[in-house]
């Protein structure tokens, strides 16, 4: 068996497949970086179907899936046609280095990937199935159902809404794939393996900008040219860096310490709770090799949160996530700000104004910030994306 899981823990046998047990139950605004570990516990949370063996997320819908067609709604599997989802991921070309032409985006099976791929460039995008019976409901999987719960205020997602972020890289050395966790990709007779070198967590919560982490590989790839089998770290140490990087500073008051010599470790708290989950050999194999590099619940605490893969981009790697994504919006005239990163503290009211010459943009409405919420189509031009309108207010 791969390094995959030689343990299934924590899970009930129901149809064929593996639910997992466990949820976060700390309150994420006492101790938001226990939170975060323990929803990486959850969305990592091992299944199975048949011989095939995965973690929770990854039987989770893309968006790709999920706003596939304007007309009809997306068609949530039930707990007996659950699988481990084909792997496919989703290019954001970023010309100029911070902003994404929505109708630019595309998704591709992970055998098109060159060798040359960059590594942030290799990512994909999973809605759990709350998230996804919510869109069904609300119909906002096309802009017409969304501007409608936008303007009238009630695009408000259910607090177990979950979605993750995870950027891959190809991995050619097996030793190095050991202390990853990896995903093969069949490209003829050739079988690739990619490993994950980051992972975005972000969930509802019951808070009004949602809950948001994010997780990376040890030690972190180089910000600048990290290809996708050039440049990867060699993991497996039990040490944590002093330092994410000099751009991305670590901020996990739960999961890691200082040890007499300033080497920073993970706490006896994080093994226990890993252990406790039943996911001491994944622990021991895999995730001990991640780290938490930040949280965030509201513009104002830990103002600036950043990846330095999904984030490489951004100028000294200054980002925040909630930020950014409180322009995920929808205008009157069915038009979207641009995915502007690099942007830290409050939201301005300015973004959400007109900001044409002729009154052809429309009032912006906000989205909850979901960004996925921008690849859906309209109902009257079911091929064409909303198009995208920056907004220089800042």
């Amino acid at each position: 068996m791969s390094n995959r899981w030689q343990l299934l823990a924590f899970t009930l046998m129901i149809g064929g497949w593996c639910v997992p047990q466990t949820q976060p139950s700390t309150d994420p605004k006492v101790n938001p970086d226990r939170f975060a570990w323990e929803e990486f516990i959850s969305v990592n949370q091992p299944v199975q179907f048949g011989k095939k063996d995965g973690v929770l997320w990854e039987t989770w819908m893309s968006p790709e899936e999920v706003f596939a067609n304007p007309n009809v709604a997306p068609e949530l599997p039930s707990s007996t046609g659950k699988e481990i989802r084909p792997f496919r991921l989703m290019q954001t070309r970023i010309p100029g280095g911070s902003n994404v032409d929505v109708a630019k985006i595309t998704f591709m099976h992970c055998s098109e990937l060159s060798k040359e791929t960059a590594a942030g460039d290799a990512k994909e995008v999973r809605l759990n199935d709350a998230t996804v019976k919510f869109i069904i409901k609300k119909k906002l999987y096309n802009t017409e159902g969304q501007l409608l719960a936008a303007s009238q205020g009630s695009l408000n997602f259910p607090s177990d809404s979950v979605e993750v972020k995870a950027a891959w890289a190809r991995i050619d050395d097996p030793d190095l794939a050991k202390s990853y966790f990896t995903r093969t990709c069949h490209k003829g007779a050739e079988t690739q393996t990619f490993g994950l070198i980051s992972l975005h967590i972000t969930r509802k919560a019951g808070l009004a900008s949602w809950f948001w982490a994010t997780f990376e590989h040890l030690p972190p790839p180089k910000t600048q040219g990290h290809t996708a089998t050039g440049d990867l770290p060699r993991g497996g140490a039990p040490e944590m860096l002093d330092q994410c990087s000099a751009s991305f500073p670590c901020q996990d008051s739960f999961g890691s310490k200082k040890d007499q010599k300033g080497t920073l470790l993970p706490t006896d708290d994080l093994v226990t709770l890993f252990e406790n989950r039943g996911l001491k050999q994944q622990w021991n194999q895999i995730w001990r090799n991640y780290i938490l590099v930040g949280t965030q619940i509201d513009f104002t605490q830990r103002p600036v949160l950043g990846n330095s893969i999904l984030e490489n981009q951004f100028k000294d790697g200054r980002s925040s996530c909630i930020t950014c994504h409180s322009r995920a919006t929808i205008s009157d005239k069915g038009k979207r700000l641009n995915y502007q990163g690099g942007l830290t503290g409050a939201q301005q009211a300015c973004w959400f104004q007109d900001n044409s010459n002729d009154n052809t943009n429309g009032l912006f409405h906000q989205t909850d910030f979901v960004w996925s919420l921008m690849l859906a189509k309209s109902t009257a031009a079911p091929t064409r994306r909303a198009k995208v309108v920056p907004n220089p207010c800042r």
